[in-house]
């Protein structure tokens, strides 16, 4: 990233200065934690499939900890239209729904939720 004020190049991951008139210093580190936007406004994510063990093993892998349930085939298809499909759900009601090609859609929906 780059310092508007001193010109200076930082490492995101490091804080160290690697080029321009601050090069060599480093910044102070500073505590911070990373929040999932579900997470912060309080939406539980929960992962229904039709094969449970197959997506624990792509969520183990990508380090999502999100619960996975098993569901029926018909169930799923009858409900979603789509696979994958992302709910919103208030109070075992569904509000919304969205393909996995509109999670953005879905995401700019969720971001206006109140915390």
């Amino acid at each position: 990233m780059r310092d508007e004020e001193t010109g200076t190049y930082w490492q995101q991951i490091s804080g160290a200065a690697i080029s321009g008139p601050l090069q060599g210093r480093q910044l102070a580190l500073v505590h911070s934690d990373e929040l999932t936007l579900a997470t912060w406004k309080g939406i539980h994510v929960y992962a229904l499939t039709t094969n449970a063990d197959d997506l624990k093993k792509k969520f183990a892998e990508a380090k999502w900890n999100f619960p996975v349930f098993n569901i029926d085939y018909t169930v799923f298809r009858t409900a979603a239209r789509t696979n994958p499909c992302i709910y919103l759900i208030k109070n075992g009601t569904i509000v919304d729904k969205w393909p996995l090609k509109r999670k953005d859609a879905a995401l700019h929906y969720i971001e206006k939720l109140k915390p």
